[in-house]
C-alpha cells in the first residue's frame, strides 16, 4: 500500500500527471484503505454530483458584450436575471466532460 501511497503523493507534484490518474489512484488508495468518504467524494467528483452539489462546484462569472467602440463591457441585467445566468453549476458533469469544455474554451480565447 505505501507503494501506491507515494505514487501518488509523486504524481501531485509532478505538473505532467493529469488530474484523472491521480483521481483514479486516490480512489484504489481509499478503496483499499476502506475511506468511505473520500472514495465517495472521489466517485462524484469524476462521474458528477447527483445530489448536493458542493459551492466550490458552482462557477461564477460576468456576462459582457462586445461593444465596438469599447470592447468588452459588462451587460446590464435585473439581480435576478445576472444571478441565474452567471453562476453555472459544474458539479452536474463528469470531470471528463468538464476537462473538455475547460479545453476548447482555452482553444477559443
Amino acid at each position: 500500500m505505501g507503494g501506491i501511497v507515494l505514487e501518488l503523493q509523486k504524481g501531485a507534484l509532478d505538473e505532467t500527471v493529469s488530474i484523472e490518474s491521480l483521481l483514479r489512484k486516490a480512489y484504489l488508495v481509499a478503496k483499499k484503505l476502506k475511506l468511505r468518504d473520500l472514495e465517495e467524494w472521489i466517485n462524484q467528483e469524476q462521474n458528477g454530483y447527483e445530489n448536493h452539489l458542493p459551492e466550490y462546484r458552482n462557477v461564477r462569472g460576468e456576462i459582457k458584450a462586445w461593444n465596438p467602440y469599447n470592447g468588452w463591457i459588462p451587460m446590464i441585467l435585473s439581480a435576478d436575471i445576472a444571478d441565474e445566468v452567471s453562476c453555472i453549476p459544474l458539479g452536474l458533469l463528469s470531470l471528463q466532460y468538464r476537462i473538455h469544455i475547460i479545453r476548447v474554451t482555452a482553444q477559443c480565447v
